[in-house]
């Protein structure tokens, strides 16, 4: 009987430490806030032990960049540290497990019982798998056996001179993007810099020589990638559950192409219409359901900032994963022209799927962060 009720604690334990370091692993962000928030959702999982009667009181939450080392508690964590952080390791611990016969044999009137479970952001679609300050190698190996992410089916241009993923910078925004500031998602045909709400004059990150400069020669490529028929590219702006759609990896063409932009342009503005939060224009206020977040390769476009044009093969090749939020419903129209530009806020790089968060900033745009349990 006590070796039974020592092992059904031991479930529950295990059950709380796997449900705590999912959901606790949604909510980093590469912030101190996402520890804080992370910390919070481990603190008030609604699983308990004592047949699910007795809330666990001993529970150590530790965090860590590549899940196998430094392993700290939030307190520890510098905002520095915060940046790459993607696991939680959730270690519950019940100490006083009532024993009522082994005592007889000699053995003390209480056990006690832990498990243990790590979650985190592992990454598809990378190219090396590090953060940008570790060598390591995180749990999931290089790569992962799905693939690539699937993407939206819209490509921003990087604000970096770059032709192959090593070349984006090792520090700061891995694109040269600002986090709340507007970039093209289609930029509009014959860019130019100037006012704001001119047709020809892309969206206010893009509004500068250099990016115009990037974007020359795009022809009428301006921003759909993969898919040519304009029905497919409505639905994959519109699938529900972004299980399907555009996969491209890093370091690969992006494939520009081209699409009915009136047929789009209802797509957008439905999709941006089924989140809850069809008002926010910066992702601090931010408190949808995610559908006007979306997750896009960013490519390096079709010359430098001067405007020499790469060679073919090193054109609008893809330097690594973003998250952007749509702008509200009716913000995308064909009004002023047909090729105006369509505007998305930068949110980061490294986006987490399924839960409307940034990935660990460390990743340095080289992946998509698919919440797992590692160990």
């Amino acid at each position: 009987m006590d070796l039974g009720r020592m092992y059904i604690t031991k479930n529950e334990a295990q059950s709380f430490a796997d449900s705590a370091a999912l959901y606790a692993a949604q909510l980093l962000d590469g912030t101190p806030t996402g520890l804080t928030n992370a910390d919070n959702a481990v603190a008030t999982n609604p699983n308990k032990w004592n047949f699910g009667t007795s809330a666990f009181s001993g529970t150590i939450t530790e965090y860590s960049a590549d899940g196998a080392t430094n392993w700290q508690t939030s307190d520890k964590v510098t905002a520095a540290q915060a940046l790459n952080i993607r696991y939680v390791r959730v270690t519950p611990v019940v100490s006083n497990v009532a024993l009522f016969f082994l005592p007889v044999t000699g053995t003390s009137t209480t056990a006690t019982v832990k498990a243990q479970a790590v979650g985190g952001q592992v990454l598809l679609g990378c190219t090396t798998c590090t953060s940008s300050t570790s060598s390591s190698t995180p749990p999931g190996g290089a790569g992962s056996s799905s693939g690539p992410p699937v993407l939206f089916p819209y490509s921003p241009i990087a604000n970096v001179n770059a032709t192959s993923s090593s070349g984006l910078p090792t520090s700061g925004d891995p694109f040269g993007f600002t986090p709340g500031t507007q970039y093209d998602l289609k930029w509009p045909t014959s860019a130019t810099v100037g006012t704001l709400g001119n047709n020809k004059v892309p969206c206010a990150g893009d509004n500068n020589a250099a990016m115009v400069n990037r974007e020359s020669g795009a022809s009428s490529h301006l921003g759909e990638i993969v898919l040519n028929s304009a029905s497919a590219i409505s639905n994959d702006i519109l699938t529900l559950d972004d299980a399907v759609g555009v996969s491209v990896s890093i370091d690969q063409s992006v494939n520009p192409t081209t699409g009915d932009k009136n047929k789009e342009v209802k797509a957008l503005n439905d999709r941006a219409a089924q989140d809850t939060d069809n008002s926010s224009l910066t992702y601090a206020n931010y408190s949808g359901n995610g559908r006007r977040l979306i997750t896009v390769i960013v490519n390096n476009g079709f010359a430098d900032s001067t405007g020499a044009a790469y060679s073919s093969d090193k054109q609008a090749i893809g330097l690594g994963y973003a998250q952007f939020l749509l702008l509200p419903t009716g913000s995308y129209t064909q009004s002023g022209g047909a090729n105006n530009p369509w505007c998305a806020i930068y949110v980061g790089p490294s986006p987490s799927v399924d839960t409307p968060k940034t990935g660990g900033g460390g990743a340095n745009g080289r992946g998509v962060g698919v919440v797992r349990l590692t160990h």
